[in-house]
């Protein structure tokens, strides 16, 4: 995902959530590992895209930048430098292949982030880190999410908006799960 991506979600892979509200009125699923979904953000409430690195009784661990799920490391195979208008502002970021159960996907960053503490993950609830982990508010900030705060699963890229315009490119572009 892109800054500028306009992502279409499915509403209601998870349960029903409803305008105005900060959590789902019911519930009848829950998100997978790799996963990528819009939750309700607990530190402001503003509606952020992530993906679900662990789950409930899962115990996550970065060291070196390096995410652990249940004591094995995800794959981290460097694919390049990160291409100028992704966000960064570091020169040294660096695009990684990675894959969490089935899911492929590509993570960026240029190892400024702390690693947080170890978590279990609480049953009910999710760890969630963005792809461009440098600047991404997720559970290294405000810890694991109460499913209940999922809104809905990331589907596709309808269109994105980015420096100069338009970027055909992204157009029904799909979203890594």
């Amino acid at each position: 995902m892109l800054n500028g991506d306009r992502v279409v979600v499915s509403k209601f892979a998870y349960g029903l959530f409803l305008p105005l509200r900060d959590h789902a009125e019911f519930s009848w699923g829950h998100p997978n590992v790799g996963d990528v979904v819009i939750i309700k953000s607990p530190v402001d409430g503003v509606d952020i895209i992530k993906r679900v690195i662990g789950i409930g009784g899962d115990f996550i661990e970065m060291r070196a930048d390096r995410v652990y799920r249940n004591g094995e490391p995800l794959p981290a195979t460097d694919v390049g430098p990160c291409a100028s208008g992704s966000g960064s502002l570091q020169a040294d970021c660096r695009v990684y292949s990675s894959k969490i159960g089935e899911h492929d996907f590509h993570i960026s960053t240029a190892h400024i982030s702390p690693d947080p503490f170890p978590t279990r993950v609480p049953e009910g609830s999710v760890y969630v880190l963005g792809d461009h982990r440098d600047h991404s508010a997720d559970s290294r900030v405000f810890g694991p999410v109460p499913v209940d705060r999922v809104k809905g699963r990331a589907w596709n890229a309808l269109f994105s908006w980015g420096p100069g315009g338009i970027r055909t490119d992204r157009i029904a572009h799909g979203v890594a799960h």
